[in-house]
């Protein structure tokens, strides 16, 4: 709330330090994951309400993103996705802000571990309505071209990435077929 009034990194630079100095990782998840539910019903309502410019709520997930460890950045990206489902507005919210967060983020590392992150949900079915939506923006979005980066190049995931890309395609045809 502090962060919303301010603007001020100091609020968030104390958080990711609480969280990076846990020793209790599994408890993070859970911090974590009421920060994201907390935040998003908070910032939805501003933006609804237009008290609030999307820079804003999006510039706070980026610095979080930024600040955190490997293993609280992953509970965090992790928090996200999972918002990912159902045609809603969390979904709605999530999926712009996922979308900004990849063509503004300018990191190689968290892009490349909300990729891994993405992959690793979609290898697996069923696969909820907005991940698999996201997914599809991410894939023809033309600022992001995901097939040519290079975390993608030099690990040879373009091969399960058109596989999966695939997949995507034909299950949303035949859903549509079947409706």
């Amino acid at each position: 709330d502090f962060y919303i009034e301010t603007k001020s990194e100091i609020h968030i630079e104390e958080l990711c330090k609480k969280l990076n100095g846990n020793k209790n990782r599994d408890s993070n998840f859970y911090v974590i994951n009421a920060i994201v539910i907390y935040w998003s019903q908070k910032m939805i309502k501003q933006l609804q309400e237009k008290k609030l410019k999307v820079s804003d709520f999006s510039d706070f997930f980026i610095k979080i993103l930024k600040m955190l460890d490997n293993d609280n950045r992953d509970h965090l990206i992790n928090s996200m996705l999972n918002e990912l489902r159902f045609p809603s507005n969390q979904t709605i919210f999530f999926h712009y802000l996922m979308i900004y967060i990849m063509n503004e983020i300018k990191n190689e590392i968290i892009e490349e571990h909300i990729i891994r992150n993405i992959i690793g949900r979609l290898i697996f079915k069923p696969n909820p309505w907005g991940l698999v939506h996201f997914f599809v923006q991410l894939m023809k979005n033309g600022k992001y071209v995901i097939m040519k980066r290079p975390f993608i190049l030099k690990n040879k995931a373009d091969e399960l990435l058109q596989k999966i890309s695939l997949s995507v395609k034909n299950k949303k045809k035949k859903n549509y077929i079947s409706n």
